[in-house]
């Protein structure tokens, strides 16, 4: 990953192999301010996806998603890139935000991948409610998500 900000970690090595998160929306786990959001958007970068990072703190992401629930669709289609990555980055503030992930992640999981930067908070509301399997990926072939989780860097 090419951004000088950037420390290299582990987790590139596992957090995107599909083989360990199949074709399962995968939500990258930690503390603030250990890099989810800088890992996020480097992966994008690097897969030719960089226009398909969506933050939910803006205003005009929220408005195009109540205008549109599919806004997401023709940008990435655009692309014409096989299996391309979008990151949906604070959606955890949003109400009802699992169901928007699941509707989302049940209408296109054959077309998209699906990423999102998550605080440990995601575990207390409910939908990482049964804990980290493989090294740090959670794993269970009855949910659409796979858990990874980020520590802060070592030098």
């Amino acid at each position: 990953m090419d951004s000088k900000n950037y420390i290299p970690r582990s987790i590139e090595n596992y957090a995107f192999d599909e083989n360990l998160t199949g074709r399962h929306m995968v939500f990258i786990a930690g503390p603030r301010q250990v890099g989810k959001t800088l890992l996020a958007k480097n992966w994008l970068k690097r897969k030719g996806c960089a226009s398909l990072y969506f933050n939910w703190d803006e205003p005009s992401i929220r408005r195009a998603y109540l205008a549109n629930s599919r806004f997401f669709e023709s940008p990435a289609r655009s692309l014409r890139t096989r299996d391309p990555w979008i990151v949906f980055d604070e959606i955890h503030k949003r109400n009802r935000w699992r169901d928007i992930l699941k509707g989302v992640y049940d209408s296109f999981n054959d077309e998209f991948r699906f990423l999102t930067p998550s605080p440990n908070q995601g575990k207390r509301n409910g939908i990482f409610s049964t804990g980290f399997m493989h090294p740090k990926v959670r794993q269970d072939s009855k949910t659409w998500w796979r858990l990874v989780y980020i520590g802060p860097a070592r030098p």
